[in-house]
């Protein structure tokens, strides 16, 4: 799973590198920052941000690359005591026992269908195929042990939404979209002869806001 990841991202570099170039040529380039409300089936909600860059094609097509950081905490903690301090001040202790934290990466080549219908806004299509990764780690601080847990998957993603013109380079957008993907990772078992895998449902819904820049 290791060498797929590491050529994926090759060829994710490789595209943002050709991307930029046209873009810069053309000067046609854009880019996005965004933040999102994700929902996958096998994880808890939670909030992700990242960004796109990009080329025009002409008026109505964008390609581009991007990706969001998806990131969970969750802590298991018992009550300790309670503290009264001279100056007034009131705290209570906790200890924690376990600790999560979930990571979620999906890495995208999109492509973008702008349709001007609106005053000083538009309605576009997204779409993207890519690779996911899930980042799993726990940390047991009462039995003193730690585990990492990799997976990794093909995903896509479609989407829509509206955009608002804020000036003539830059755009406000709100776009609803859904995410298909089921990571997995290998398993070791004792009997060799029969491949074990463990896999995560990451398919939901999401929806983003964010601000488009460049040429609109």
């Amino acid at each position: 799973m290791k060498r797929w990841i590491l050529l994926f991202g090759m060829v994710l570099l490789i595209g943002a590198f050709m991307l930029s170039s046209i873009a810069y040529a053309d000067k046609g380039k854009a880019y996005s920052i965004r933040a999102s409300y994700f929902t996958p089936s096998d994880a808890k909600d939670g909030f992700s941000f990242g960004g796109s860059i990009g080329t025009w094609v002409d008026e109505a097509v964008q390609i581009g690359i991007g990706s969001d950081f998806f990131f969970r905490n969750y802590r298991k903690s018992s009550y300790v005591a309670d503290n009264d301090y001279a100056d007034g001040t009131q705290a209570t202790t906790y200890k924690t026992e376990v600790e999560y934290n979930t990571y979620i990466i999906p890495l995208m080549l999109e492509l973008t269908l702008n349709f001007p219908a609106l005053w000083k806004g538009s309605i576009f299509g997204h779409g993207g195929l890519g690779y996911e990764l899930l980042i799993n780690k726990e940390r047991n601080y009462t039995q003193e042990v730690s585990e990492t847990r990799l997976y990794g998957g093909f995903a896509w993603q479609v989407g829509a939404g509206v955009s608002f013109k804020l000036g003539s380079d830059s755009a406000l957008f709100v776009e609803g979209y859904y995410n298909g993907a089921k990571v997995k990772r290998n398993l070791k078992d004792a009997d060799k002869f029969l491949p074990v895998f463990e896999e995560v449902n990451l398919s939901g819904l999401g929806a983003r806001v964010g601000l488009m820049l460049g040429p609109l």
